[in-house]
Order: structure tokens, then sequence, then C-alpha cells
């Protein structure tokens, strides 16, 4: 019945959700792993590719109970039939998030904090050469 149902899915044409979007944490020293990706058609007029596939990996590790922290790092690949496919690093990024109130007595509440660094670009140095 199990592989039946497995091989009667269909896939969903949807985007990952936010990490804003889930009040839940990770629990206290545990590690939540979440790999997707998005395949997008560019329009022609916005750049020189035809079409870019995003990797997301994001993982979470909760610090303390109700707290978690978050670092999420996507890889871009591009593809044009006229140039050479193109792949790098996109901007990575780094949060915690902190449950107020679980969803016991009514709806979970949280706040997010997230920054991002943009990816390290050609010739760029650390420090004073």
């Amino acid at each position: 019945m199990c592989v039946l149902l497995c091989l009667s899915a269909t896939p969903a044409f949807a985007q990952q959700p936010y990490s804003t979007e889930d009040a839940e944490v990770a629990k206290p020293r545990s590690v939540k792993l979440s790999v997707g990706a998005e395949f997008d058609a560019l329009q022609p007029e916005d750049t020189d590719h035809d079409r870019q596939t995003t990797v997301l990996t994001r993982v979470s590790y909760g610090a303390v109970d109700k707290l978690e922290i978050e670092v999420s790092a996507p890889v871009i690949y591009l593809k044009n039939a006229a140039e050479p496919n193109a792949a790098g690093y996109g901007d990575m990024q780094a949060g915690v998030k902190y449950q107020l109130r679980e969803d016991t007595h009514g709806p979970a509440v949280a706040l997010a904090f997230s920054g991002q660094a943009p990816p390290a670009t050609a010739g760029a140095t650390s420090g004073p050469a």
C-alpha cells in the first residue's frame, strides 16, 4: 500500500516555505537539515541566460529551549544555449529564531532576525595586502 501511494504521488510545484512562516524551532541540541531546488525560466529582457536552478541548503540548530540558529547557502546554476553555463554561490544567510508562544492555546508566535553576506568575488581579499 505504501509503495503504491509513493508511486502515485505527484510533484508539488511550489516554493519552499520561508523560515518566518513556521514558528516551530529545533529542539535543544538537535539539527534540522533541508535541501530544496527551485527551477526558474528567466525573462530575456532581464538577463542573458534562459534558465536558473537554485539549490538551497539550510541547517538549523536548536541552541537552547525555544532558540534556533540557522545558516543557509544557495548554489545557483545558469543555463543558456548561446553561452556557456555558469554556476556560483548566492548570498549566505544566518539568523536566529526565538519562539515566544507555542500553538497549544492559539497561534504560535516567534521572532526571527537574519542577515546576509554577499558571496566573495574574484580578486577580493579578507585583509590588508
